[in-house]
């Protein structure tokens, strides 16, 4: 990529994948307070959280063929256009039985955000400047995550502000994308390793995502029914944003001195967050 794509094409990125952490961060507690509220089992809060983990599985594997067929920044802002409006037809659909379709839409946009920007900064990143990248990128997870209970504590759970708020931002991301369009990395057609392949090549990765897929929802989950958990979560987001850019833009030092494991164990000890009451 040329240099002078590549400004355009970093904010277009980071507004994409913060974006996405709103959307889940917003989404997330949101969604199970208001079905907490309307007096459904927590099996029912369960299941409409299970949702988005399907829409994962069903539309990441999609992803690749649909970048190529309307292209990065098309497909990018397509994301980001559903998923705002289906975020606001949650509030404007009151059946429950509606917001499994709905919810489905919401978390089809997100990840389609999420696995494009990641597919995008690594077409930008260069050996010089990968560290400081992924580092922003990780920041700017971390930080869209810890806006999305900020909101709630600002506008609260009632009425149609949350959901008015969360939409409109998720529009706002789409000026960067379109601005970076031209500038926006296409997807190769050369067919790339199967899922096994990658699996036997490194082993960790796959069940390593799976396990913080899993985590993640569960822990996002619990947090979302306990209505005192969104303040907690608003003093933690600096902190992350911080360390996560300082460990991103260190990894490099650490890897060259310590090695890929010794790195990994490194990150856990300090990154694993203590146990809930």
């Amino acid at each position: 990529m040329a240099d002078a794509g590549r400004p355009a094409s970093l904010v277009a990125i980071l507004s994409a994948c913060s974006a996405f952490a709103l959307g889940m961060g917003l989404t997330l507690p949101l969604l199970s307070l208001i079905l907490e509220r309307r007096g459904f089992a927590g099996s029912v809060n369960g299941f409409n959280l299970a949702t988005s983990g399907l829409a994962a599985l069903c539309v990441t594997p999609q992803v690749p063929r649909l970048m190529r067929t309307f292209g990065t920044a098309a497909f990018m802002s397509g994301s980001l256009v559903l998923s705002a409006i289906a975020l606001v037809a949650l509030f404007e659909v009151q059946s429950l039985w509606a917001w499994f379709p709905l919810r489905f839409a919401v978390s089809i946009g997100l990840n389609g955000l999420f696995v494009c920007s990641e597919f995008w900064i690594n077409q930008i990143a260069t050996e010089q400047n990968r560290g400081r990248y992924i580092s922003l990128y990780g920041a700017c997870i971390s930080g869209g995550f810890g806006v999305g209970p900020a909101i709630l504590s600002w506008l609260g759970t009632y009425g149609l502000a949350p959901f008015a708020m969360g939409s409109t931002m998720l529009l706002f991301a789409l000026v960067p994308v379109l601005i970076a369009r031209k500038a926006a990395p296409q997807l190769d057609e050369t067919p790339g390793p199967s899922p096994l392949t990658v699996l036997r090549l490194a082993p960790a990765i796959l069940p390593a995502a799976f396990v913080f897929g899993f985590t993640f929802l569960a822990r996002a989950a619990f947090l979302g029914l306990a209505a005192s958990a969104l303040l907690l979560l608003g003093p933690l987001g600096p902190d992350i944003v911080v360390t996560s850019y300082l460990h991103g833009t260190r990894l490099r030092r650490f890897r060259r001195v310590l090695g890929y494991r010794q790195v990994y164990r490194h990150f856990c000890s300090m990154q694993s967050p203590p146990p809930l009451p």
